[in-house]
């Protein structure tokens, strides 16, 4: 269940360095072992070889991938 937004500057700058540093491992990490990721188009990926299955793709169809935080909202899961 999802609850309300939460304001937490530090996750979001943490992620996209982590994104950006291209690090397949050091993304994965970001993850709990059994964590899920779901994209906006519609996947999801469950666990960290799902996950990293994920990350690899991505960085090799997007080799120029860079996240920029404008402004975040992240939602408390419970």
């Amino acid at each position: 269940m999802f609850g309300g937004p939460v304001v937490n500057p530090v996750f979001a700058e943490t992620w996209s360095e982590t994104w950006n540093s291209h690090d397949p491992n050091a993304i994965v990490r970001l993850y709990a072992a059994d964590g899920i990721h779901r994209m906006a188009a519609g996947s999801t990926y469950v666990g960290a070889a799902h996950l990293r299955q994920m990350v690899d793709r991505s960085l090799r169809g997007y080799p120029d991938l860079h996240f920029l935080i404008r402004d975040h909202q992240v939602l408390n899961v419970d």
